[in-house]
């Protein structure tokens, strides 16, 4: 078995059921993120996405690409003390940013497909948003920016599934 097999078998085992769009309140998530050293949001981003994919019908490398970001994020974070870890945390920065638009382009297809008219956030103030927390991160201040971006994603999450359930009531 390959590793992306493996990597993508785990992801899925881990995040459960994503035949349905679930609620992810924004103040819960960062609650349980500020507990958990940010843990918490990287698990349900993950869940958030897998359920994109579903709902989207299409399968995307976000599994392995979110386990690229977390480890070249955790050795840029051992390794800062050196030059090779300012390599790792370029280097999560733009994986990062490959994970974030590959969820957002997912999420724009769930949005299309089931005529979801909620307002949601700007997907440029989202990619900024993260960059900034990865950059900043590093500096203790990109909190603020990761803060902000994480209760953009799962607002605008909370509000597609809000949608989508609304649509299926009114099918019932």
């Amino acid at each position: 078995m390959d590793v992306t097999a493996k990597v993508s078998e785990i992801a899925t085992a881990l995040a459960g059921d994503n035949t349905k769009i679930e609620r992810m309140d924004p103040q819960i998530v960062l609650a349980l993120g500020f507990c958990t050293f940010g843990l918490y949001p990287l698990y349900k981003f993950l869940r958030a996405a897998l359920q994109y994919e579903a709902l989207a019908g299409r399968k995307t490398n976000v599994q392995v690409l979110l386990a690229a970001y977390f480890g070249t994020w955790l050795m840029g974070a051992l390794c800062m003390r050196w030059l090779v870890g300012l390599v790792f945390v370029l280097g999560s920065v733009v994986i990062g940013l490959l994970v974030l638009n590959e969820v957002l382009r997912l999420r724009g297809d769930v949005v299309q497909r089931y005529g979801v008219t909620a307002e949601l956030q700007e997907v440029d103030a989202q990619r900024a948003a993260w960059a900034a927390a990865s950059l900043l991160g590093w500096l203790g201040i990109g909190i603020v920016a990761a803060v902000v971006q994480c209760w953009w994603f799962f607002r605008d999450h909370t509000r597609i599934a809000e949608a989508i359930e609304g649509q299926q009531q009114q099918a019932c």
